[in-house]
């Protein structure tokens, strides 16, 4: 029941029975996006399809209050299997004593239980289930049961192919967090997504490497070349043409621009293109035309290739 709708039983309660609604109140919708994060939609019929509840007729009072009861009921039981599986990792290291208090033979589903335990204190040091139990045990139990604790942390994991796979894919996200950070990147989540959705494989640089490296404006920040050759300086390109009537976003296109020419420790070269072989002309981007002339010296490839100064 949403908060909407409970206004109007409210008041019609006070009109017919002089009283307020003073029940507690479940809102199934905010349930069902707790439960199930990843769908798409939680209307009614959506996710009394997805928990198997059967639907006669919608959009009338009385059967959709029954729908949303028995869909309530299957919200109950997913919250409360979503519970033990929670519990499961705080669990497991409190079997995994009485087991070795027990002496019990690791064998089978003991010994899988006595590893995924040793796991679960290996990667969660902190162990709230674990404490308390320690700190409700009489003196003389709390040592031997701290004692079977630190035996438990110190037994080496055994091997397991996971393991490999989960290292190389933590390697490789640890070495994007480096090149996003070193590249002068905010050091929030958000940030890091953007610079992984905006870099492509040509944003990488290898600064040992005797090659021309490419790379977008967007993802230069942070890095230093000795040369820099920026490209499509047209109006249309930088800007884009989009920007037009959009200052904020111009303003944005000329920032990019700026952080492009900075990357140059020595030299920078800016290019564009006049006449395009589809005949069209372009013009020249009005960043340049920005510029301080002063300093700058101007050149002009012709058709043939031939490079001639451009006189003022």
């Amino acid at each position: 029941i949403r908060a909407f709708d409970n206004r109007f039983l409210d008041r019609a309660l006070g009109e017919h029975l002089a009283q307020g609604m003073t029940n507690p109140v479940v809102d199934t919708l905010e349930m069902a996006r707790r439960l199930f994060p990843d769908a798409r939609r939680h209307t009614l019929e959506q996710m009394a399809a997805h928990l198997g509840v059967p639907t006669v007729q919608t959009h009338r009072a009385g059967d959709d209050v029954r729908l949303t009861a028995r869909v309530y009921h299957r919200l109950l039981a997913e919250a409360r299997a979503h519970r033990a599986r929670e519990a499961l990792p705080q669990a497991l290291p409190l079997v995994a004593l009485g087991m070795l208090d027990a002496a019990a033979p690791m064998v089978d589903e003991l010994a899988a239980l006595l590893n995924a335990a040793r796991r679960v204190v290996h990667r969660v040091p902190r162990q709230p289930w674990l404490d308390r139990l320690v700190a409700h045990l009489d003196e003389d139990l709390q040592w031997r049961a701290m004692g079977l604790a630190a035996r438990l942390r110190d037994m080496p994991l055994p091997p397991d192919p996971g393991d490999a796979t989960w290292e190389m894919w933590r390697a490789r996200l640890l070495a994007h967090v480096d090149r996003y950070l070193t590249a002068g990147g905010v050091p929030t989540l958000a940030g890091l997504l953007d610079y992984e959705a905006l870099r492509t494989a040509v944003d990488d640089f290898d600064p040992d490497l005797d090659a021309v490296t490419l790379m977008t404006l967007h993802n230069a920040k942070g890095t230093e070349f000795p040369v820099v050759f920026v490209i499509g300086l047209e109006e249309g390109n930088l800007p884009l043409w989009t920007t037009r009537d959009d200052e904020f976003a111009r303003n944005e296109e000329r920032r990019v621009f700026y952080v492009g020419m900075t990357r140059a420790r020595d030299r920078l070269y800016l290019t564009s293109v006049i006449d395009r072989k589809d005949g069209f002309r372009r013009a020249l981007s009005p960043f340049v035309l920005e510029l301080d002339r002063a300093g700058i010296e101007r050149y002009q490839v012709s058709r043939k290739g031939r490079v001639m100064p451009v006189r003022e």
